[in-house]
């Protein structure tokens, strides 16, 4: 019986990074080519059998020599973007999805995404993360549409082998009706999106929740500044304002004891009534 033949080893001078690399994997075939001619010019080999390859003196297996024939073919993966969504609430809960992700590889390779820096390097995003190909709201994200109604991420997509350039992404932030506590004194609030439902200012409560007309409820000593226009601006006291308005009512009651005895039906007092409000509520808007 013939003993078995040695593994078959092929051996180049110079260094790995200089050949270019292909491999048949149906013929089980590996085509080497020598690209840095400036060390002696090996050419181009067709190599079948072989189990090792030495490099420079460095060895490699026909397995390290598939992967690198494999790195050398593959196409960087497209920048990736947002295939959908875009948008989450400022009152969004951690891990909301906020998008999700696509990117085009023309070797059909699975993808992966990163977020990171312009540069490329990747970074831990405070507001937002990346699982799979989905951005969700980070865990203590601290999202606020007063404060940015856009956040930029920079994302990467990756396959195998390469990873594309950095793809600058834009989320928004929706405006979200919010419940707002100012400070005591000296506070100002300027609301640059939907009406919020509830405002507190120390001395000062709005309250609009439901279908319900707003609810306004003024400390005796309280003074607010509101703005009805551009550059037009009322300042009172709300402590005057409410006296005004008692000497308004106590007129009307005064007014409605005088007809109570010569209305001949409810509806008469309902209507009278009604017109009583309707003269108090143009009183108050004269203030």
């Amino acid at each position: 019986m013939l003993p078995d033949p040695a593994p078959i080893e092929v051996f180049y001078d110079g260094n790995f990074a200089d050949y270019a690399i292909s491999y048949n994997s149906g013929a089980s075939r590996f085509t080497i080519t020598d690209m840095n001619a400036t060390d002696g010019d090996e050419g181009t080999d067709t190599i079948t059998g072989a189990e090792s390859f030495v490099f420079n003196g460095t060895a490699y297996s026909a397995a390290d020599l598939q992967t690198e024939a494999a790195r050398q073919a593959n196409t960087a993966p497209g920048s990736p973007a947002i295939a959908s969504g875009g948008a989450v609430d400022e009152t969004a809960a951690a891990g909301t999805l906020v998008a999700t992700l696509a990117a085009t590889d023309a070797d059909g390779d699975t993808l992966s995404y990163q977020i990171t820096d312009a540069a490329g390097t990747p970074v831990s995003d405070p507001d937002f993360q990346i699982s799979g190909n989905e951005i969700r709201l980070r865990p203590g994200a601290e999202i606020d549409f007063e404060t940015a109604q856009t956040q930029t991420l920079y994302v990467t997509a990756a396959d195998a082998f390469t990873t594309s350039a950095p793809q600058q992404i834009t989320l928004t932030i929706n405006d979200v009706a919010e419940d707002i506590v100012l400070a005591d004194t000296g506070v100002s609030f300027a609301d640059t999106g939907v009406t919020e439902n509830f405002i507190q200012g120390g001395q000062v409560t709005i309250t609009s929740r439901g279908p319900t007309t707003p609810t306004i409820s003024i400390a005796a000593a309280a003074t607010i500044s509101s703005t009805l226009a551009p550059g037009m601006t009322r300042s009172f006291q709300a402590l005057e304002m409410i006296r005004s308005m008692l000497a308004m009512v106590m007129t009307t009651l005064s007014s409605m004891a005088e007809r109570i005895s010569s209305m001949p039906a409810p509806a008469t007092i309902i209507l009278t009534s009604a017109m009583a409000t309707q003269r108090l509520m143009r009183a108050m808007a004269r203030t």
